[in-house]
């Protein structure tokens, strides 16, 4: 029976995870060391390293990508399993593995390589998506594709939706790879058509209403709902834009760049299409659907123009 060591640093690898540990023998599990969370400075393991332990599988800790080879370097397996790992596997650690590493990316590679495929897959406003099983070489996404499970999306998700969906379309992708892998013959990617993601900063999150279009401004408020969040800012007030769609109801009326608040409706409008906000939360409150935020607030906000840059 093949030995697996799994490489995450985060939940993404969750079900991944439960697969493995229920269907295989893994030697250990490497992971980050944990950093103090909240205002209470609390310092927590990840899902995979709290089942790992209930488990008995060996976790390993590392803060620094020099530290893992040493870290490792005693023990015998057959595949490394990469997942969401936040650290750089120089040549020397890929050599450890008797068969080979394989990173599971959840993206159809070539495209959306790098560290951020979810958010910018939505901020593309792409439907058409899945996850690839590459064999792991010294390049950044770049190793030939061993598996891959595409699917279409019926509309497009939030980032919390679709990171959930991702991991579960993730866990199915692996277990299909490892009930097939004997007969699997690697396939170079075709890296002319390599498409590139880079870490998400604050600045991201800035939209500009009077010159985007509405693909992406919406994409980028389901994108960033969790952070960095896209915010605007309305007279004094500021307010976190969680959730927006089209608007296609007198659309020549709605100016670009100005917030407009009608019947049940908070528009925005846009270099193209306005763009409706359906759940909405003010700086310092708690999110609230448009209807809601509506019954306090309905005249005080309308036609004002939106600031896109500001200090918080």
């Amino acid at each position: 029976m093949d030995r697996y060591a799994l490489f995450v640093t985060s939940d993404f690898g969750i079900e991944v995870a439960k697969y493995l540990f229920d269907t295989a023998e893994v030697v250990f599990v490497l992971t980050s060391q944990p950093k103090p969370k909240g205002r209470h400075f609390i310092i927590e393991d990840i899902e995979t390293v709290k089942l790992a332990k209930k488990k008995k599988i060996q976790v390993i800790y590392v803060e620094k990508s020099f530290e893992i080879f040493k870290s490792i370097e005693t023990y015998q397996f057959d595949y490394g399993v990469v997942i969401d790992f936040a650290f750089i596997l120089k040549k020397e650690v890929l050599s450890l593995a008797k068969k080979m590493f394989i990173n599971i990316h959840p993206s159809l590679l070539p495209k959306y390589r790098g560290p951020s495929p979810l958010h910018f897959q939505i901020i593309d406003n792409l439907l058409k998506t899945g996850v690839t099983i590459i064999k792991m070489d010294c390049s950044i996404d770049a190793g030939d594709i061993l598996f891959q499970v595409k699917t279409e999306l019926e509309y497009l998700l939030n980032f919390t939706e679709f990171y959930d969906y991702m991991r579960w379309l993730s866990q199915i992708a692996f277990e299909l790879y490892i009930k097939n892998k004997e007969v699997i013959i690697p396939i170079p990617q075709k890296h002319e058509e390599a498409t590139y993601t880079r870490k998400i900063s604050k600045e991201d999150a800035y939209i500009n209403p009077e010159e985007q279009k509405s693909d992406l401004i919406i994409g980028k408020i389901k994108a960033f709902e969790k952070w960095p969040k896209v915010k605007i800012k309305a007279g004094e007030d500021i307010f976190i834009l969680l959730d927006a769609r089209k608007y296609y109801k007198d659309v020549e009326k709605y100016k670009p760049g100005c917030i407009s608040i009608e019947d049940k409706h908070i528009i925005i409008g846009t270099a193209d299409l306005p763009v409706e906000i359906t759940e909405i939360q003010k700086l310092g409150k708690k999110p609230q659907s448009t209807v809601q935020f509506l019954f306090g607030f309905r005249k005080r906000y309308t036609n004002l123009p939106l600031e896109r840059e500001f200090s918080l």
